[in-house]
Formats: structure tokens, sequence, C-alpha cells
């Protein structure tokens, strides 16, 4: 093989070399960075249908029956509009959640 064959096969190595960890690296902070924004949205929403249930049992007076069909109510809503919204869906962030753990 000629030199400059060679000089050209070793300049392409290096490159390869040298890409491939930097986006190796680009790619986990990304998904570092996606599931912890998922994380503190899940939280965010866990702690508003916590708050929510916990109004619609205060507001029912300790009543089970009628506080268990409201939560059902205010569930089928508040799951319809996250579902709406931009981004993941309470759902599926709830599933990586369990993925994460």
């Amino acid at each position: 093989m000629k030199i400059k064959y060679k000089q050209i096969i070793i300049t392409f190595i290096i490159i390869v070399l040298s890409v491939v960890p930097i986006s190796y690296f680009i790619a986990n902070q990304r998904e570092k960075e996606r599931l912890d924004s998922i994380l503190k949205r899940s939280t965010f929403e866990t702690r508003l249908m916590a708050g929510t249930a916990l109004n619609i049992l205060l507001v029912n007076g300790g009543d089970l029956r009628n506080t268990k069909l409201d939560l059902k109510d205010s569930s089928t809503r508040t799951l319809s509009s996250f579902r709406q919204g931009p981004g993941i869906t309470a759902i599926s962030s709830h599933s990586i959640i369990m993925q994460k753990k």
C-alpha cells in the first residue's frame, strides 16, 4: 500500500474513534435529562391527584361511596387532559418511573 492510502485510512480511523465517544456521551446526557423531566412531571401530577383525592374526600364528609364515584370522574377528566397536553402522558411517565426503580 502506498503511504498516501495509509494516511487516509489512519486519519479516517482517528476521526471515527474521536466522534463515537462524544456522540455516545451526548446521547446519555439527553436520556438522563429526559428521565429527570419525566420524573419531575410525574411527581407533580401525582401530588396534584393526591391533593384532589383528599379534597374530594373532605368535601364528601368521609363518605367513601360518593368519594369513589367522584374520584373516578375526576381521574378520567384529569387523565384525558394529560393525554391532550404536550409531552408524555401520565401513564407512560408512570411506567418509566417503575422501570427506573
